[in-house]
């Protein structure tokens, strides 16, 4: 019997790869992506010409169960904003993701669906912690407005399980690596910095250069997904990571062997809310889901480098 599967944010980077991964397993799910962004729909239709692609406004209530009915889980991915551009405007942002979000939980859970799988952030949740590697059981303390409104989802998601009788899976990501499509919004340092090193133009490093970060490529990031939505999997919080912590100078380093020369690298202060390090501990996701993270920062460098310029 085919898992019938949503998946919101699949105009994204994860939702994108996530929803691309499914369609190649057609026997065993059927996929819907919806999406919200304008001219989402128009450009996932292009690239997956097979996929069931249904529009939907987050903040409409009840509208929302349409899509959802007859799903067995629903992947919720989108957000609508990154760490750098969440304190612009909070109350916008507050809005937009938690409220949308205690709309598209409760019309998922009045539309049937039996189990639903967030995207969090390991990167942003738990703040300045001491701790490395960290692990699920730290209490989270985070110390930007993105990190807090993901842990704000985290909770409204458990009361709305727990009252409702929804299986649920929650995903703390570290940072995630990959993306070859340029993206439509900034976000994560490896891309950003590959970019502007292919087009020789100035890298901007905002921080510290021995910031540490625990960098899990995008192929490992799908596989949690795909553990996540087991019909008979677990509910709880689980950590996406390597376990590994690198700085920006061991990327910056990687960049330069592949480059020959960087750019010009132009040093900043660093951005509020940026803690100096940020390691996960998997184990938990491990043992209960059966993760392993697979491709090395370098391995994963080298394959987007090869994608970006085909060398």
């Amino acid at each position: 019997m085919q898992q019938r599967i949503a998946i919101t944010g699949a105009s994204g980077f994860i939702g994108g790869a996530f929803l691309a991964d499914r369609l190649e397993h057609t026997g065993t799910y059927e996929v819907r992506a919806l999406v919200s962004r304008p001219g989402s729909e128009a450009v996932l239709r292009q690239r997956h010409p097979r996929a069931a692609i249904m529009p939907y406004t987050i903040g409409a209530g009840d509208v929302l169960a349409e899509p959802l009915q007859q799903c067995d889980v629903l992947v919720h991915c989108g957000w609508s904003s990154v760490p750098g551009t969440a304190t612009q405007d909070i109350h916008a942002d507050l809005r937009s993701n938690v409220e949308g979000l205690l709309k598209l939980f409760r019309a998922a859970a009045s539309a049937g669906v039996r189990r639903i799988v967030f995207l969090s952030s390991g990167g942003t949740v738990y703040g300045d912690t001491g701790v490395s590697p960290i692990p699920e059981s730290q209490p989270p303390m985070p110390i930007g407005a993105y990190g807090a409104a993901k842990l704000c989802a985290e909770r409204y998601l458990e009361v709305i399980a727990d009252h409702y009788g929804l299986a649920h899976c929650i995903l703390r990501p570290g940072n995630v690596h990959g993306r070859t499509d340029g993206g439509a919004r900034p976000q994560g340092v490896v891309e950003q910095w590959m970019l502007r090193a292919i087009s020789d133009t100035p890298i901007d490093v905002w921080g510290d250069t021995g910031t540490i970060r625990d960098y899990v490529h995008i192929s490992d990031m799908v596989q949690a997904l795909h553990l996540a939505v087991r019909a008979d999997g677990p509910s709880g919080t689980f950590n996406v990571g390597t376990g590994v912590g690198t700085t920006w100078t061991t990327v910056l380093e990687e960049l330069a062997s592949r480059k020959g020369k960087l750019p010009a690298v132009n040093y900043h202060g660093a951005v509020p809310g940026t803690v100096p390090s940020n390691v996960l501990d998997t184990t938990l996701a491990s043992e209960v889901l059966g993760f392993r993270a697979r491709t090395t920062l370098r391995e994963g460098m080298r394959h987007t480098w090869q994608r970006l310029t085909g060398a």
